[in-house]
Formats: C-alpha cells, structure tokens, sequence
C-alpha cells in the first residue's frame, strides 16, 4: 500500500531583472537536508550548486535558467523561499554604533527589496574610440567558482569581473569570451589606465543588491542607529 502524499501549498514571485512570474513551493526536509550538508562542507562551489538545486527543486512553473541568472536575481528568489520555508524573520547581531554593545536585532524577509543606486548600467562600455568591452552580471556560479579560489580579495574581484567579460571588440574584430581564455582576459585588463579600469568597476558598482534597511536601538546606551543589510549572506550572520 502506498503512503499518502502530501499537498504543499504554491506561491508567486517575479524575478527582478525581468520581472516574470514564477510559481513555487516552499522547500521540505530534503531539500533542507541539501542546504544543510552544503553549509556544513563550507565550500562556496557546494553551497552555490545547492541554492540553486534548491530553487530548482521548488520552483514549478516559469522557464528560469538558474544558472544564468544574474546573482541578485538568485539572492532575492532564494529569501522569498526561506521565507515561504523557515520564517518570514531572521535574527542577527550589529555592534552599537556608540558603545559596541551587540545589538540583536530581527530583519523582516519581506521587507527585502532590489536596489540600484540609479539607472541600469549599460554593459556595452566604451573605451576608447574604437576599443570597448560588453560585460554581464555576475552569475552564482562566477561567485563559487572565484570564492573556491585560493586568492586574496583583490585577486578574488579582478578574476570575477575577468569572468563577465562577454566580448572584447575593436574597429575591425569581435572577441568572444568563447574565444580566449581567462587569463588571457584578466592580461587583457591589467592593460586598461586607471580612467579605462574605473569605468568597468563602475558597471558592478552600480549592480542591484538584495536591500533590507531597518532601525535599531541599543538596549545599554539608547542610541538610535539605522542598519542596511545587503547581499544574501549577510542575511544569515
């Protein structure tokens, strides 16, 4: 005799660099069980393949490619499910602005949103007259794949923007990134002035986060400060 099935209940979310509707349902004990295993390992390339076996797990209808989804995207779809799954709150700690006291405080999952500080970047950057370069998001892979790495933080960074490096292109040719390596990129951009680098750092600068602004107060000495968090991980201390 077969044991029953259980119905889960279904909800909607639009992912914020299209804005399409996708239908999901909360994430149960295996896929917990996943989560769990990946954060216990600690390794960035573990805990990136299980997010998104996670969302594709639960999510039913929508035709979403995980994998080339931009990182934002990912932040904020996988926050709306632990909220559907564990808890619409999050409790975390911050040091009194004033007197270092911990300040514990809750953060509202559904006060999350995605912020730009302004206009859309446009990808297709300029150069030089006839040199420009066409860069895309930052893809959850491109953060596992960088943070597995045994690089500093500088290193970490030059090797996530060499690895959103679309096409390279002058007057006469299109390189694509199918077409040279990444080291051959990451030469390619230790070439750039400090005017022409600056101008790619801006790109990922000006990227959307996962926002969720909240005030707190120290219990010890009263002051009154106000918290942003940004970025998923910091979300869960």
């Amino acid at each position: 005799m077969a044991l029953p099935k259980l119905d889960h209940p279904t909800f909607t979310m639009k992912v914020p660099s299209t804005q399409q509707e996708v239908v999901y349902r909360a994430f149960i004990v295996k896929e917990e069980k996943i989560l769990m295993l990946a954060q216990e390992d600690g390794d960035p390339k573990a805990i990136a393949r299980a997010v998104k076996q996670v969302l594709n797990n639960c999510i039913i209808s929508g035709d979403v490619d995980i994998d080339h989804l931009a990182s934002f995207d990912v932040d904020y779809m996988f926050l709306q499910l632990r909220a559907r799954s564990v808890g619409e709150t999050v409790d975390l700690s911050i040091p009194c602005e004033e007197c270092e006291t911990a300040i514990m405080f809750e953060v509202d999952l559904n006060a999350v949103e995605v912020k730009s500080k302004g206009d859309m970047p446009d990808p297709n950057i300029k150069l030089t007259d006839t040199v420009g370069i066409v860069l895309r998001w930052p893809e959850i892979d491109d953060a596992g794949d960088i943070g597995a790495e045994d690089k500093g933080e500088i290193e970490k960074a030059f090797s996530l923007i060499a690895a959103c490096v679309e096409q390279i292109y002058d007057a006469d040719n299109v390189y694509s990134k199918s077409d040279v390596s990444l080291k051959e990129i990451e030469e390619w951009l230790q070439d750039l002035t400090q005017e022409q680098f600056e101008k790619i750092r801006d790109f990922f600068d000006e990227m959307p986060k996962v926002v969720a602004e909240t005030d707190i107060k120290c219990g010890k000495c009263s002051h009154k400060q106000k918290v942003t968090i940004e970025g998923m991980q910091n979300f869960f201390g």
